[in-house]
């Protein structure tokens, strides 16, 4: 996999505030815009502030953001450690890790699996075939490039052919 070490990798869905949402009444979230109308028992309402009553400088130093990021940025890291796809998603979308392993400090989701694995092992498996130069690839033979990868077996390198 593509993994280089040294990149910087940028995912506003884990960026206080590169994402912005407010609702009607002004209430203000941030990282996913789905969080902004949801409930938690860890996080409550996801809800920084109030644009009518509440300064922006003052939310991003808010109790509500400093344990959001925390966690956040705890299943940033745990992913940066761990898997092999993140040069390619850069830590994930928050609100999937909540709504599928019930905690933002957490790593893999259905979501990531079928959006950003499984189209990352599609294109390197079609790259590894297109270096081959052989035959024409089928419609089925497309369709099936990666499923191997998506019920957990290891990518088995393929040798040229010729």
């Amino acid at each position: 996999m593509l993994r280089p070490t040294e990149g910087m990798f940028f995912n506003q869905l884990v960026d206080p505030f590169a994402v912005t949402s407010m609702d009607w009444a002004g209430n203000i979230a941030t990282f996913s815009p789905e969080l902004l109308g949801l409930k938690n028992a860890v996080y409550g309402d996801f809800i920084l502030g109030n644009i009518n009553r509440d300064r922006l400088t003052d939310m991003a130093h808010g109790p509500a953001l400093i344990r959001l990021r925390q966690d956040i940025d705890a299943g940033v890291e745990m992913c940066r450690q761990g898997c092999e796809y993140f040069s390619i998603c850069g830590g994930g979308e928050p609100v999937n890790k909540l709504a599928e392993n019930g905690s933002f400090v957490s790593t893999e989701t259905t979501y990531c699996r079928m959006t950003k694995m499984r189209a990352t092992d599609l294109v390197l498996d079609l790259l590894d075939l297109l270096g081959q130069r052989g035959p024409e690839l089928s419609d089925a033979g497309i369709r099936n490039l990666g499923a191997g990868l998506l019920a957990g077996e290891a990518r088995i390198p393929v040798a040229p052919v010729g």
